[in-house]
C-alpha cells in the first residue's frame, strides 16, 4: 500500500473540518490524530512548504501542477 503524501493528508483534514484552517491548525490536527509521521527536524516547515507548493496562488516554477489548496489571508482551504 502506498503511503499517503502530506498533501493528501491535508486534504483529509480540510475535508473533515469543512472550513479553511491555518497551517498551525492543520499541523495540530495531523499530529493529534496521528495521520502522518513527519521524519524531519522541522515538520511544521515541511507542512507549510507542501501547502504552498500545492496552492493555486503559487505560480512559480517550483509549484506543483497538482493544485489542491487555495489561500485566503493565513487560512488554507480546498479548491
Amino acid at each position: 500500500m502506498a503511503r499517503e503524501s502530506i498533501a493528501d493528508v491535508v486534504v483529509t483534514v480540510l475535508e473533515a473540518n469543512k472550513a479553511p484552517m491555518t497551517a498551525k491548525e492543520i499541523y495540530d490536527s495531523i499530529n493529534s490524530k496521528q495521520l502522518y509521521e513527519f521524519k524531519a527536524k522541522d515538520p511544521f516547515a515541511i507542512l507549510r512548504a507542501q501547502l504552498n507548493k500545492h496552492c493555486v496562488e503559487n505560480q512559480s516554477k517550483a509549484a506543483s501542477p497538482r493544485k489542491l489548496f487555495t489561500k485566503s489571508g493565513d487560512k488554507y482551504g480546498l479548491c
